[in-house]
């Protein structure tokens, strides 16, 4: 919706998609920034991608119904600069998103002294009840930095799924940073969070 910034909201494309590509560097890899009301983006697939070394997060998504972001391969590897980070950031009008498969690791391999905040997976949309957002059989591992680390947050977005991720916050070479596997950062309705297996030692 702009030329100059990639985070313009519009109804900048429906019906696509992404799927067996790398995307290295950026700002964000890959963002898929529509409206916050109708008309919003709508059936965008986000697929089998190979994301490196974004500064902020890898895959960002407003204003997207029934988008999937599914087996994707998300790190940054030799990213030597950092602000907040997520692998995977969900925002405001977005609902029935699936969000599966993918593995978020090695955040901050190259920028281990980093104190940023990081997240594995990031949702502040709200779904319905006959649209939930769908966050399942993901990984989420090796972060590696001495900021705060969120597995997975979650702040006031209603009717969220959370089935069979797995999270190892586990770098015990960690100088700061606290750490949460789940973190509810508001009162939700609709949340369902079930057989997940978490790990922090970190």
């Amino acid at each position: 919706n702009s030329v100059t910034t990639p985070i313009s909201a519009g109804d900048n494309g429906n019906n696509n998609t992404i799927s067996g590509c790398t995307v290295s560097g950026g700002y964000y890899p890959i963002v898929a920034y529509g409206n916050t009301a109708a008309p919003f983006m709508t059936s965008n697939i986000f697929s089998n991608n190979i994301i490196q070394d974004g500064y902020a997060y890898g895959i960002y998504l407003q204003g997207n119904q029934g988008a999937v972001i599914s087996n994707n391969n998300i790190s940054r590897p030799t990213r030597a600069s950092s602000t907040t980070a997520a692998g995977v950031f969900v925002s405001t009008g977005c609902t029935n998103t699936l969000i599966e498969k993918n593995r978020i690791h090695n955040m901050f391999d190259a920028f281990p002294s980093s104190t940023s905040t990081a997240y594995g997976i990031y949702v502040s949309a709200d779904g319905t009840a006959g649209a939930p957002n769908k966050i399942t059989n993901n990984l989420i591992y090796e972060i590696n930095h001495s900021g705060p680390i969120y597995g997975i947050y979650n702040t006031g977005g209603d009717y969220m799924q959370v089935y069979h991720n797995t999270i190892s916050l586990d770098n015990l070479a960690a100088t700061a940073g606290s750490t949460y596997g789940f973190y509810q950062a508001t009162s939700s309705a609709g949340i369902d969070y079930r057989n997940n297996i978490i790990s922090i030692t970190r």
